[in-house]
């Protein structure tokens, strides 16, 4: 059940339902008066919390803490904290309830919507996971007044994302804003939230096992997942690059029109947004070579047919290590 409330009395929160709460530890400082009544476990900020080695100590804490199948494990933070509360939810004694409470922008519009959870392996992003269903997901626009603006950002990547691969209305709404009048309108970031996060849920509920239709919301993050690892970049940053690069392979296929293209482009720079790197192509496709959406050795890109329109187009290692060098060369051209 996905809630919705922008309320900065956080009224949801003083009936919510859990046992163990997962949370960031930086939400924690903003947000400690709303769990001190509950069993907590603070989870450090950052990427290298989602890792198959630092779960023990988790788990170990929720045995102490007693925790029974029939209870139920809240996540509170941002992406890395749903991901890691939903894989516990799913795993721990073969499965516990599971409430999700996103406090980052790209956790309420897609990290926590969908049911998937992940942890990372080595150097590949979210290689094992499963699906949890969460019993509630709590959105509220007020969790973000003390996000850095980076991370705001880093949130827009995913709302330009579902403006390119599902709502050509959100498209052209984004290509008439910026990120200054997003910060300084409250109103237009939750129409924003709001908009994406019931796309997400649309998404999903086509195909709830990202077997088809869902894997259009793989746009950008094949290169993006890459770019991250690799070099540090932040999700959000990486995935911007990410649906660059896919925005000019689709028109290197003579998908989109150069007037997309540009357009593209506009909003990218029009939020800030990270949308070129001179990055290594053989490293990079050693890794996506490696990707989970990868099948025998063709690798799966989402490219679009125009905006609106994304389709899922097979490669291999070859084809892609060309197209790399060639975008690289396209990119030295944008402005």
């Amino acid at each position: 059940m996905l809630i919705i409330e922008h309320d900065d009395e956080f009224e949801y929160l003083r009936h919510i339902d859990g046992d163990v709460f997962l949370i960031d530890e930086n939400a924690y400082k903003h947000f400690k008066s709303h769990f001190d009544s509950y069993k907590i476990i603070k989870i450090p900020s950052g990427e290298e919390s989602k890792s198959m080695s630092n779960l023990e100590p988790i788990i170990k804490k929720l045995l102490k803490f007693n925790l029974r199948r029939n209870q139920m494990i809240v996540g509170v933070g941002g992406g890395v904290v749903t991901d890691i509360a939903a894989f516990l939810a799913s795993v721990y004694k073969r499965g516990t309830k599971l409430g999700l409470v996103p406090t980052t922008l790209l956790a309420q519009v897609d990290a926590s919507i969908g049911g998937k959870s992940g942890v990372n392996f080595h150097n590949l992003k979210n290689l094992i996971g499963t699906f949890k269903t969460p019993e509630y997901i709590y959105v509220n626009r007020y969790f973000l007044n003390t996000l850095p603006r980076e991370e705001l950002k880093n949130g827009m990547a995913e709302v330009i994302k579902y403006g390119l691969i599902y709502d050509e209305k959100l498209f052209n709404w984004l290509i008439e804003n910026d990120l200054k009048s997003i910060l300084k309108d409250e109103t237009l970031l939750e129409k924003i939230i709001s908009r994406s996060a019931n796309i997400k849920n649309e998404i999903v509920a086509h195909d709830p096992f990202d077997v088809g239709f869902r894997k259009i919301l793989n746009f950008g993050h094949t290169l993006g997942h890459a770019i991250e690892l690799l070099y540090n970049i932040s999700h959000g940053q990486a995935v911007s690059i990410g649906m660059s690069f896919g925005m000019e392979f689709s028109h290197l296929k003579g998908d989109i029109s150069s007037d997309e293209l540009m357009s593209f482009y506009k909003i990218v720079n029009a939020y800030n947004m990270q949308y070129k790197y001179d990055f290594a192509v053989d490293e990079v496709a050693k890794i996506v070579s490696q990707d989970k959406k990868a099948s025998y050795d063709k690798i799966e890109f989402i490219l679009l047919k125009a905006i609106g329109e994304p389709y899922i187009f097979n490669t291999d290692i070859i084809e892609f290590k060309s197209v790399c060098h060639e975008v690289l060369k396209l990119w030295k051209e944008r402005p």
